[in-house]
């Protein structure tokens, strides 16, 4: 599931930036700052969500229970669920597209040693068809170089990787789209004045052009976007105040990934809080804690006819002399479930305290519940009405 969380995350701050270059730097022809805009919006994205949370710490000790699963037999509760068997599916795609990635790779750097048709680079190689006239070679040659100096199939190779790992959203292959653009108009305004018709040699060289694999090509696809830029008379300079709205947001990105689906550690930011001698302990230890939720936990009627599922976090308090204080829902399922755990762990009998410094100590405690349905529930429990207990 915090894998999950970090991907969403990784997708919301990407989302929120590429939005603001869309808008604001999509036809400026400063082709450093969109490429520039475009490489750290992927990187801010993915590191935003590493950023701690800050939260106030509060006295006490802080311990996350291992989850209790509640309804299903053990044999049953370790079978995989849906949740599981969509993750598999979606790491085997990935796995795949990363392959597939590979091997493109090896497929472009032997298209480049061999004879080509059409001008193009790779990392540092930079191939040229023969029989083309000394001009329109020595121009190709120029563009192509610009990529090779410039590193951009890097660019392209990060784009790559990260639509790979996160194919399910498709604005990555967008923002790839749009690297890509960049680096041929960058490339032609680095060329474009060698060349007396260099508009007219691009489309002639982009006919029957193919872009299955990595290598930039002199004749690539968004011909109209580039030979509307080779004819834009904005200059690079005028693009300079709007960069100015990267930092808001950046801002609004850190906005979007700050939110956590279970409130964090409030130990973070005070590392010596959890330096105990020993932690607050259910009588019997967890295998016991196990039993009596077990015992006494009833899964509700209502839930349980509708095959509602899920897990129900409760927080709590153990006080320094072990009674239950201050529980509540952190992460709810449905009200009856919710309020099902809730009375549970209220009347949990008196723990044994943790101990900080030789004294007993306050703890704060987090404990996962799952309830879980049987195979056979789904359909047994369609035929019988509430049990007394249950209501």
């Amino acid at each position: 599931m915090e894998t999950v969380i970090y991907a969403l995350k990784v997708n919301l701050a990407f989302t929120v930036l590429f939005a603001g270059y869309w808008v604001v730097m999509r036809k400026e022809t400063w082709f450093a700052a969109r490429r520039a805009w475009l490489l750290v919006a992927a990187v801010v994205a993915v590191a935003l969500p590493w950023l701690p949370a800050r939260i106030p710490a509060v006295s006490g000790i802080h311990v996350e229970l291992p989850m209790v699963t509640i309804g299903a037999t053990a044999a049953e509760s370790a079978s995989p669920d849906l949740f599981e068997i969509a993750t598999l599916l979606y790491v085997v795609i990935t796995t795949l597209l990363l392959i597939r990635l590979v091997v493109r790779c090896v497929l472009a750097y032997r298209a480049m040693r061999g004879p080509v048709h059409e001008a193009s680079s790779f990392f540092g190689l930079v191939a040229i068809p023969p029989n083309l006239k000394a001009h329109d070679a020595a121009v190709m040659r120029r563009h192509e170089a610009v990529h090779a100096q410039q590193w951009h199939t890097l660019d392209v190779l990060l784009f790559e990787m990260l639509a790979a790992l996160w194919w399910i959203i498709p604005i990555w292959r967008l923002a790839l789209r749009e690297l890509r653009l960049v680096h041929e108009l960058t490339a032609d305004a680095a060329a474009r004045d060698h060349h007396p018709e260099y508009d007219r040699l691009i489309v002639a060289q982009a006919m029957g052009t193919q872009v299955s694999t990595l290598v930039h090509r002199f004749g690539s696809s968004n011909l109209r976007s580039r030979i509307t830029m080779l004819h834009s008379d904005r200059l690079p300079g005028q693009a300079r105040p709007r960069l100015a709205l990267a930092l808001p947001l950046m801002v609004i990105a850190l906005v979007t990934v700050s939110w956590q689906a279970l409130p964090a550690d409030p130990s973070s930011d005070a590392p010596t809080m959890n330096t105990v001698e020993e932690e607050a302990q259910f009588p019997g230890g967890m295998p016991a804690l196990t039993t009596y939720l077990g015992e006494h936990i009833k899964y509700p009627w209502y839930s349980r006819q509708q095959s509602y599922q899920g897990t129900v976090v409760i927080g709590f308090t153990v006080t320094a002399d072990g009674r239950i204080e201050e529980a509540k829902v952190l992460r709810g399922v449905y009200p009856d479930m919710d309020a099902e755990a809730l009375r549970v762990v209220r009347a949990m009998p008196t723990w044994t305290p943790a101990r900080k410094g030789g004294q007993a100590a306050v703890s704060q405690l987090t404990l996962p519940i799952r309830f879980q349905l049987s195979s056979t529930d789904h359909f047994l429990n369609k035929k019988k009405g509430p049990d007394p207990d249950d209501c």
